[in-house]
């Protein structure tokens, strides 16, 4: 048994928390720490990660929102998910960006965007209405 730990940070069943009061504290890990020593507990254990979004893959995300942002000022904001047959038509859109990766190009000659973030946005589409349509 020690007589302080500093920053003590313990794994808890609701994901890592802090401790208020480290006095006496074991650093044992079956040390049973009473809930009233817990600071800023949160059961968030069993919900997804979406900060592994941005902390995991930033620029992706960034190409993505330039496809996204190129499509609002072309059409309109969220004009995609009005789009007629949108499955297959995303569906051919994202094929003809792969194609044209398979053929050596990069980047969208009029955006400027990377291939794939037009893969990932077109997919996102698809994925975005398959979901809508089955919480109906």
């Amino acid at each position: 048994m020690t007589d302080h730990i500093d920053n003590a940070l313990i794994r808890h069943e609701a994901g890592w928390v802090q401790l208020q009061n480290t006095e006496g504290v074991d650093p044992d890990p079956s040390y049973t720490v009473p809930e009233t020593e817990i600071a800023g507990l949160k059961y968030d254990s069993e919900k997804p990660r979406t900060d592994l979004l941005i902390s995991d893959m930033p620029r992706a995300l960034e190409a993505v929102s330039q496809v996204l942002t190129f499509g609002a000022e072309k059409y309109s904001p969220g004009n995609w998910q009005y789009v007629e047959n949108a499955d297959s038509r995303y569906l051919a859109a994202a094929l003809r960006h792969e194609m044209a990766l398979a053929r050596g190009e990069q980047n969208d000659p009029e955006t400027g965007v990377h291939h794939l973030a037009h893969v990932a946005c077109c997919v996102l589409f698809r994925l975005e209405l398959a979901m809508r349509e089955a919480a109906r």
